[in-house]
């Protein structure tokens, strides 16, 4: 650990060579093996970010919050880790996704000024939550490869291509895509409540079905006619 801090600007006190780790704050350790399980750190903390320096046996990291800067090396990481959340920092650069630790659920890199080809289907299989919004994100989007989603953040991205909603993941409750370049015939016959959706900022057409509320589609520019079982959306034609 102390090397992962290491040029950290905002070191705490309790972080120190003959203070066991287990003592250090932020750092949560299990209690069978004394190793380093959690650690969570949000103050605004300037430095860099090297996962080759996490503890072996980590599981969960949160240092969303901070000013970390610089490229973000993800294929390093502890191979146990399943819960990474590095939202709200400066990290940049081209992000590899394709090597996570296999077991990961939790994902968050929103907020930071990171690019690349995001290919869902080279995400670990049980991914739950997904945040990459807000960075420089692109590539097209196969909704139907991770089959335990509950929710996904894409918005503010440079996303292309015609989603496929007629099979979403079950579990799925929140899905934002929302100012992307997504387009294409619109087809959501198949949507299943309880679902947040926001679709607005793209150049989606046709008319379709759902039984999405309207007040849920958030498309600005298409129109919604609310029925009793079925609503219908019409955007631009096709």
């Amino acid at each position: 650990m102390l090397r992962f801090v290491a040029d950290w600007n905002c070191k705490d006190s309790s972080w120190t060579a003959v203070n066991h780790v287990c003592n250090w704050t932020g750092v949560n350790c299990d209690p069978q093996n004394g190793r380093v399980a959690v650690f969570k750190w949000t103050a605004n903390c300037h430095g860099s970010f090297n996962g080759a320096d996490l503890p072996s046996q980590l599981f969960q990291l949160f240092l969303n919050g901070n000013q970390f800067n610089g490229p973000v090396d993800l294929t390093t990481l502890p191979t146990g880790l399943q819960i990474l959340i590095l939202g709200e920092n400066l990290l940049s650069g081209t992000v590899d996704l394709t090597k996570l630790p296999e077991n990961m659920t939790t994902l968050d890199l929103d907020s930071n000024k990171l690019t690349g080809t995001v290919d869902l289907t080279q995400l670990p299989s049980q991914m739950s939550t997904l945040y990459l919004n807000a960075n420089g994100f692109s590539g097209q989007v196969d909704l139907t490869s991770l089959p335990a989603l509950t929710a996904l953040m894409l918005f503010n991205n440079n996303f292309t291509g015609t989603p496929d909603f007629t099979q979403l993941p079950a579990a799925l409750t929140d899905l934002q895509l929302q100012n992307n370049q997504f387009s294409g015939q619109l087809n959501l016959t198949r949507i299943l409540l309880p679902l947040m959706l926001n679709l607005q900022g793209n150049d989606f057409c046709g008319t379709t079905l759902t039984r999405d509320p309207c007040d849920l589609m958030l498309l600005p520019s298409c129109t919604c006619v609310q029925a009793t079982a079925t609503n219908t959306v019409t955007c631009r034609k096709c």
